[in-house]
């Protein structure tokens, strides 16, 4: 683990700078703390002890893996297929785009929305394609031949938030409607609402055993509850609105991305405050764990994509997108890759080798 590590913060995009960030163990959740295990991130990186950061400018190799051009606004969604093949793409500009990964070729367009498609997601086995919208739509989608297959309505306002259940068999999505919605993924019929947030619900994911399924809302707070009755079983709270939450891959934690401009890590299922993520300098729109849990990926409107260890809550690597808000944040299955939805229309894909 530790050379991959190295390999990859030796490595960033566009000969960019790269901010280095070296957190101690025991202050993880404030940058500007002394670290003495600094070389292990870095060998060729040796600030002075007095140093709490340092930039570094790294001339080699091959950083980004493709940038993918074709929406003309907003790419809010952004998602990878489950054997990674395929990415999808959700835009303002009313569409959804599946992009080839190895050449970037946009395979499908979907064009079924009439109005901004605000989140995308694969179900868990890559035969369907969710996609949610500005005028309160769920479509859902036959991936191998870009087919509508069921438009679902009962929501009447944005829908930001969607997730698939493990199985596949169920699909949670969240509106400013106020309330979280769970429906059959085989006919879209409504078989659950959530309510008690008392705000816009902007986020939500269920935990990988499909036990849990959490919730953010605009107004900062963070629920936890039990799938199959809905029962409450933690509530915490940011100090602004929470625009994405992510379970772990072993669902031992809980990432809730907010604009109060940080991430923290709960523990499931108490909602105990694990560590706070504090680098960004604006919203956090977009997070997403590597895919054996190790780091996490957190996208902000500062124009810049961070990533952290897990669960000390280091901050290892700064990547910047430019003058461009990163709205949208996912991981290749294997953990190689992290592709990003800008504000400018584009999406990069950024290559992350032998992280695992």
């Amino acid at each position: 683990m530790t050379q991959n590590l190295i390999t990859f913060l030796t490595k960033t995009l566009y000969k960019e700078q790269v901010t280095i960030h070296s957190v101690s163990q025991k202050g993880a959740n404030k940058m500007g703390h002394k670290c003495d295990t600094k070389r292990k991130l870095l060998e060729s990186y040796s600030p002075s002890t007095s140093e709490t950061k340092s930039t570094v400018s790294i001339e080699e190799g091959p950083h980004l893996f493709t940038e993918l051009t074709g929406h003309t606004d907003n790419v809010w969604g952004v998602a990878f297929s489950p054997d990674g093949r395929l990415l999808a793409t959700a835009s303002d500009d009313h569409t959804v785009r599946i992009w080839r990964v190895p050449d970037g070729k946009t395979v499908k367009e979907l064009t079924g929305h009439s109005d901004k498609v605000l989140n995308v997601i694969f179900s868990p086995d890559g035969r369907l394609l969710v996609t949610t919208s500005e005028g309160g739509t769920v479509q859902i989608w036959r991936v191998p031949d870009g087919k509508l297959l069921k438009k679902i309505t009962g929501h009447d306002n944005w829908v930001w938030g969607v997730a698939f259940s493990p199985d596949g068999h169920l699909i949670a999505t969240a509106s400013n409607d106020h309330t979280v919605r769970i429906w059959r993924a085989t006919d879209g019929k409504l078989v659950k609402v959530l309510t008690g947030h008392g705000y816009h619900m902007w986020s939500v994911a269920f935990s990988p055993d499909g036990r849990f399924i959490a919730t953010g809302s605009r107004g900062g707070t963070v629920r936890i509850r039990r799938v199959i009755d809905g029962k409450l079983i933690a509530k915490t709270r940011h100090e602004d609105g929470v625009k994405s939450v992510a379970f772990s891959p072993d669902g031992r934690f809980l990432a809730t991305g907010s604009d109060d401009y940080t991430t923290r890590i709960w523990k499931v299922p108490d909602g105990k405050l694990v560590v706070e993520l504090a680098g960004h300098n604006s919203y956090v729109n977009d997070i997403a764990f590597s895919p054996d849990g190790s780091f996490i990926a957190t996208g902000g409107s500062d124009g810049t994509a961070l990533i952290w260890r897990i669960p000390d809550g280091e901050l290892v690597v700064k990547i910047s997108a430019g003058d461009s808000p990163v709205l949208g944040v996912d991981f290749s299955p294997d953990g190689r890759l992290i592709a990003a939805g800008l504000s400018n229309g584009t999406v990069r894909i950024w290559q992350m080798p032998y992280i695992q």
